[in-house]
């Protein structure tokens, strides 16, 4: 039990990793990619927007400052967060 316990845990953390890498995919092609309907950011997008519109909807539009949006970053500390709890409750 305690065995699958840690698996589900290490899966869970990869998936999470996974997750933040992509995140930091679509935030540095959202600076370069100049075609926003590329199949591969369309997926990107779908998969980052929906927490991000939650952070941004949680914060009121406070994470925006000019051009640069903040949101991201607080994503990825989340996320971060997460993983460290995952790595907590496996041991």
């Amino acid at each position: 039990m305690i065995a699958f316990k840690v698996f589900v845990f290490n899966v869970l953390i990869l998936a999470a990793n996974i997750y933040q890498w992509l995140l930091l995919a679509y935030v540095l092609a959202s600076f370069f990619v100049r075609d926003r309907y590329v199949p591969w950011f369309v997926f990107l997008e779908e998969l980052m927007e929906p927490p991000l519109r939650l952070i941004r909807k949680w914060t009121q539009g406070k994470t925006v400052t000019g051009s640069f949006d903040f949101a991201p970053i607080i994503l990825w500390f989340a996320v971060y967060a997460l993983i460290r709890l995952f790595l907590i409750l496996a041991h």
